[in-house]
């Protein structure tokens, strides 16, 4: 039966709502995602049918449909999606009928039907569109969009302060509608990565505008039900209010001898607090390093009891130093207030230059900035200055259907010697090396839509993750047993050494000896003269690759996202190029198609 609470006015003869009841009982989340935007295409295309053609012109119309606000969301990480439920959530409340999309299902011809079209979008990388959002991208870009004259729009954009293409596809969109000539509703808003108190200030003021304009307009805005009282769902944890998780063992993976120290890390919390699927990550509040924090205040003017103030809070200096400032690496958006905050002729020329930029942001911390570039800075200043300590998101190595209540993550220690002293990862030291047994750490889960097993348990599945990028597939692989999954599962693996580097040997052994690992490859770069990475395993196997992937299995890769991905990548495109005779831009142009059939997935950093 279709649940009570919203059986009011169901337009179904009795033996339909039994069919649809059948048909959403026991749906996983991201099917009800699906179904919600299959759906909602299929009504925005009713919709659009029943314009009158002069509405198409600008004239008033004498009926206006009562959807009348689109929102179009394009996302990576699954942020904008979230966001765009939050707005849908808010004109609902506000009596404002509206639908969400996803840019990858939306059909891009339709935006000249469209009269308030909202849209949430992140940046991808050095100033890309997600692969959500690159078909709405190139379609209002191109040569066939119309003009817009009769679209109200509006852009929130999120992207990371730290990267030289700060927010550029949202900036590209909106600037791209006001060049076809529609109009702007409210200013865009930037979002940096800490962007809960900005967007929520943003669809709080679209909100305000949209209702006073359409009241303004009699088109029918009216009361709904209170979507603030009618949830019963339990929210998920957040960044802004994390869960307490117990670390209950800490092991390291690597042998004795390697050069490498790997932790395996479990995590106890209270029944229910948290929940995830294989494929999403946990994010962890870091300390930083008190020792790194001291030799800071060591080359300041000013005692380490200095009291100053950050968000309206007075603390130390040294307190803020350790657990609210980013202070292990430098961005460019640190250094520009640097720069206008202690002017230096020497920054200003690095500014200036792009590439010597980008050359000098990959390894200086704080300390080094201080040291290069001395300046006469109060501890305010330094506050102002330096960016909040951000969380650090891990894979989350384990299935919640196996460890109920456990959570396990593989961490790779980052350390190295870098001008005659040792730096490290926060996130990574803060794991393994100053928290211990028993502790307690403040989590969350980071959701990640685009990185799921497949629907159909029967499907296949071939994944490559070197070193740590192993983390979601030990997760993956124990969702499958559990589940009783049929599909066959391949995994290429790589790191340095076999003897010391196999992380989770055991585990791995143990899933072929019983057939649910159907084939594994490794690639162990250090015990022969030639190093050998899972590119060049991929490609040894091309044919039996290819013939997995024409059957239809998915592809997913996790790990280092400036080197391993993109051989990978190519090493696939070559893939295709062989076995099916395709010419170079064909065989990249099938690489795309599998990513928009979600059968080619990243999970990179």
């Amino acid at each position: 039966m279709i649940d009570p609470r919203v059986q009011l006015n169901i337009p179904f003869p009795p033996e339909k709502q039994e069919k649809l009841a059948e048909l959403i009982e026991g749906m996983e989340r991201e099917q009800l995602f699906w179904l919600h935007g299959y759906l909602q295409a299929l009504l925005q295309t009713a919709l659009t049918k029943s314009l009158p053609e002069n509405s198409l012109s600008g004239e008033s119309t004498p009926e206006i449909p009562q959807q009348t606000i689109t929102i179009l969301f394009g996302t990576h990480t699954g942020n904008c999606r979230k966001l765009s439920q939050l707005l849908l959530e808010r004109l609902g409340e506000a009596g404002i009928i509206a639908g969400t999309f996803d840019m990858d299902t939306y059909r891009p011809r339709q935006i000249a039907n469209e009269r308030y079209l909202l849209i949430i979008v992140s940046t991808h990388g050095e100033g890309t569109p997600p692969l959500a959002a690159e078909g709405f991208y190139e379609y209002i870009h191109g040569k066939r969009v119309p003009l817009l004259e009769t679209l109200n729009y509006a852009v929130l954009a999120l992207g990371d302060r730290s990267y030289f293409h700060f927010c550029k596809t949202g900036a590209d969109i909106d600037s791209r509608l006001e060049d076809l000539k529609a109009k702007r509703i409210i200013p865009r808003a930037d979002c940096d990565i800490d962007f809960t108190d900005q967007a929520s200030a943003w669809i709080d003021e679209i909100v305000l505008k949209l209702k006073t304009d359409l009241q303004a307009k009699a088109i029918s805005v009216k009361p709904t039900q209170d979507f603030t009282k009618s949830k019963t769902v339990p929210r998920q944890a957040t960044r802004q209010h994390p869960v307490e998780a117990e670390i209950a063992e800490l092991i390291n993976l690597n042998g004795r001898g390697s050069s490498k120290s790997t932790y395996h890390i479990e995590m106890v919390t209270e029944p229910g607090a948290l929940h995830f699927k294989p494929g999403d990550a946990l994010g962890i509040w870091p300390k930083n390093d008190p020792a790194l924090a001291g030799r800071f205040i060591d080359k300041l003017p000013f005692d380490r009891e200095q009291v100053v103030n950050c968000k309206g809070e007075d603390l130390s200096i040294i307190n803020f130093l350790t657990h609210h400032a980013e202070i292990t690496s430098v961005s460019r958006d640190t250094l520009e207030r640097y720069h206008t905050l202690g002017p230096n002729k020497k920054i200003k020329v690095l500014l200036e230059d792009p590439e010597k930029l980008r050359n000098f942001l990959r390894g200086p911390d704080f300390l080094d900035l201080l040291h290069l570039f001395p300046s006469n800075l109060n501890a305010q200043q330094i506050v102002d200055i330096l960016r909040p300590l951000q969380p650090r998101l891990y894979s989350i190595a384990s299935s919640l259907r196996m460890f109920t209540n456990d959570i396990h993550l593989t961490v790779g220690l980052v350390r190295y010697n870098g001008d005659g002293r040792i730096r490290k990862g926060a996130g990574s030291s803060f794991l393994g090396e100053r928290v211990k047994k028993d502790d307690k750490i403040s989590v969350f889960v980071e959701e990640n839509e685009n990185f799921r097993l497949p629907v159909d348990a029967a499907s296949n599945i071939i994944m490559i993750g070197p070193g740590t990028g192993m983390a979601p597939f030990r997760a993956f692989m124990q969702e499958r047993e559990i589940t009783g999954g049929k599909g066959k599962n391949w995994f290429f693996y790589g790191d340095r050494n076999f003897s010391t580097d196999f992380l989770y040997q055991t585990d791995w052994q143990t899933w072929r000896k019983k057939g649910l690992l159907t084939h594994i490859d490794l690639a162990f770069s250090r015990d022969q003269s030639d190093k050998i990475y899972v590119q060049n395993k991929l490609k040894t196997k091309s044919k039996q690759v290819f013939k997995w992937i024409e059957e239809g299995a998915s592809v997913y890769v996790c790990g280092d996202s400036s080197k391993m991905a993109p051989d990978v990548q190519k090493a696939f495109t070559e893939i295709i190029r062989k076995e099916a005779g395709k010419s170079p831009d064909d065989a990249r142009a099938y690489i795309k198609e599998l990513r928009r059939q979600k059968r080619y997935l990243e999970d990179v950093y």
